[in-house]
């Protein structure tokens, strides 16, 4: 006799599984930090473009892809691609960055419930959908360069005719806080979000809270993505960057407590699939937006307190640029809290304290006043094979410092030291003459037994990062080089990469 056939168990569809999972554990350690980073030139351009804050109860791009969503998460055949990556390490930190690397993996993993690359089952929207690929980077490990945010997932097209270029195809965007930085602001906030506009000061007299909302829309702006999520190892906020507008859902919590919205493995799901299917959306139907919300005429400051905040801001920089300039030592705060000191080797050669003729004088009594200044590192822009760059603080001032990227034992083999050799050589002995020229402020070169730095100005973000302005920064590079050539200097890598821009003038970095 025939033995009876075995029902067959019905498979989960991604919904029903991901509806079945908690997130691992997270532990926030005693020592977190909180502070925001200081603005970069870069958000203090977008930030003339940015007007309004706004609380949704569904943001946009959730409730246009719905049916599309929904038939994802009905589907059953990719639930093992998404099984065979989630991770269920918990984890315990201090740093950010060990937060960053743990929601990576939840993320890279959530990206595996997306189509696979031979599926016929994408929007219409979506072309060319058999030669999609898909991958989730880390920016603290600077494997992107140029893009200024800590988690970013990327939908990269293989090049076809037509189709757009990597860089414009951002889906996504995470930006990471720790929790007890996100606490730290959540007052104020919530405030800015109640009020609605933004407030019309310098980007240096925003409330950290605020410092963040832009630094969110400028993160959204420059990769051409809507759709931000900010998150700490448990709050989340939901952002759509439109037009000058933010518009802001949440807060939820990864681990609620009872009536709290949570936001569970599931609505990450929705939230990657939907701003997946957005951003083809956008590129493909750019006209048709969002409806513009008609802003609210802003209450102008007292203009004696805009004049008075611009005079200390100002004041403080000139404080801040004679530190520099001839301080004796640098001690650097890194991200990883390691702190470096390291002892002037060589004096400044550029900048406005330097071309002053009171200089000698200025440099007798900084070498006795200010004997040791502290930088705040903030962010890792790039870096080379052998040297490394790092934006960071000192007082109200910007300031990049480029590193050895190795330690090496024999001091005359340090890039560094090499590359501060070069400059010495190329630029003109009349320090007026040479700070006159499109360079950064070289404020000196430091070093310590094990690796030297270059400590210079910030001067901005890479040319290619403001597309809008392309044919005019474009011409601002050219004249800047032919500045230098005709100053006698040679400029030996012209890449774009190596000309910045802070919003007001172009500069040429690495130019040796």
């Amino acid at each position: 006799m025939q033995a009876p056939a075995q029902a067959q168990v019905p498979q989960q569809t991604l919904a029903q599984w991901l509806s079945q999972q908690s997130w691992p554990r997270c532990t926030e350690l005693p020592g977190t930090n909180s502070r925001q980073k200081a603005p970069s030139q870069r958000e203090a351009y977008q930030y003339r473009y940015f007007d309004r804050v706004e609380r949704m109860a569904e943001l946009q791009f959730l409730s246009l892809h719905r049916t599309w969503v929904n038939q994802l998460l009905a589907r059953t055949d990719i639930v093992p691609n998404i099984i065979a990556k989630w991770p269920r390490n918990q984890v315990a930190y201090r740093a950010e960055s060990v937060l960053e690397s743990h929601l990576a993996d939840l993320w890279k993993a959530l990206n595996f419930g997306l189509p696979p690359d031979n599926d016929n089952q994408y929007p219409a929207e979506i072309s060319n959908a058999p030669w999609k690929e898909r991958q989730v980077t880390s920016g603290y490990s600077s494997n992107v360069t140029g893009i200024g945010f800590d988690i970013a997932a990327f939908l990269q097209t293989a090049p076809q005719w037509g189709d757009p270029a990597t860089s414009d195809t951002v889906y996504l965007l995470i930006e990471v806080k720790t929790e007890r930085a996100i606490l730290a602001k959540v007052e104020d906030l919530e405030a800015r979000i109640e009020a609605n506009t933004m407030p019309q000061l310098e980007l240096t007299s925003l409330t950290e809270a605020e410092q963040m909302l832009v630094q969110c829309f400028t993160q959204a702006k420059v990769t051409k993505c809507e759709v931000v999520v900010l998150m700490g190892h448990n709050s989340v906020y939901l952002l759509q960057a439109v037009g000058s507008e933010l518009f802001v859902q949440g807060p939820y919590c990864r681990f609620p407590t009872p009536g709290q919205p949570a936001f569970t493995p599931l609505d990450a799901m929705r939230v990657l699939a939907s701003a997946y299917v957005h951003r083809a959306y956008v590129l493909h139907t750019a006209e048709l937006r969002i409806p513009p919300i008609p802003s609210t005429p802003a209450i102008p400051s007292s203009p004696l307190a805009a004049t008075l905040t611009r005079l200390v801001h100002a004041l403080r920089q000139v404080w801040d640029e004679v530190r520099l300039a001839t301080c004796r030592r640098i001690r650097v705060r890194y991200p990883n809290d390691r702190v470096v000191t390291y002892d002037r080797s060589e004096p400044a050669l550029t900048g406005p304290a330097v071309s002053s003729p009171l200089f000698p004088v200025i440099q007798r009594l900084g070498h006795h006043l200010f004997r040791t200044v502290t930088l705040n590192v903030t962010e890792c822009l790039n870096g080379g094979e052998l040297a490394i760059a790092w934006r960071g603080t000192v007082g109200v001032t910007s300031v990049v410092i480029k590193t050895d990227l190795m330690f090496i034992d024999d001091w005359t083999e340090r890039e560094v030291i090499k590359e501060w050799d070069r400059l010495t050589l190329a630029l003109p002995w009349d320090a007026r003459v040479a700070s006159a020229l499109p360079i950064p402020a070289y404020y000196g070169l430091f070093g310590e037994a094990r690796a030297s730095i270059i400590l210079m100005s910030d001067c901005g973000e890479p040319i290619d990062g403001f597309p809008d302005m392309a044919e005019r920064l474009r011409n601002a590079q050219r004249e800047a080089i032919a500045a230098l050539e005709n100053a006698g200097v040679e400029v030996h890598d012209i890449a774009g990469r190596n000309t910045v821009f802070d919003g007001t003038r172009v500069r040429i970095i690495d130019f040796v």
